[in-house]
């Protein structure tokens, strides 16, 4: 069985959004697991943002996120969530077309 998923990078970006969610607190941990690379020369920015259920995507709010450029297990946390909660990941090939393994985890939710 092959956990995980395995993205292809164009030369230029390719970007994924996750599906809007219900927040289970106020504030939490975004995890990105890279477990394979074709080559280096890649980045991967991931990116956390919040709405409210009645704004349209375009009012959302960036509240976390970061880059990471090598393998391995990769946290970031946030907070001042509103009602949904969103994680995008872009991934940068520099020029040259690669490929990358990841898993993203399920948020890691801070209790109230």
């Amino acid at each position: 069985m092959l956990i995980g998923q395995s993205v292809y990078i164009s030369a230029s970006s390719s970007a994924y959004s996750g599906p809007w969610m219900p927040r289970q607190g106020d504030s939490g941990t975004a995890v990105i697991e890279v477990l394979k690379e074709s080559s280096s020369g890649w980045t991967v920015n991931c990116k956390v943002y919040t709405k409210n259920a009645e704004e349209p995507d375009s009012a959302a709010v960036q509240i976390g996120g970061g880059g990471v450029t090598s393998t391995g297990t990769h946290l970031w946390p946030f907070d001042s969530c509103k009602e949904l909660v969103r994680v995008q990941y872009s991934c940068l090939g520099e020029g040259t077309a690669r490929w990358l393994h990841l898993r993203s985890n399920p948020i890691q939710w801070q209790p109230n």
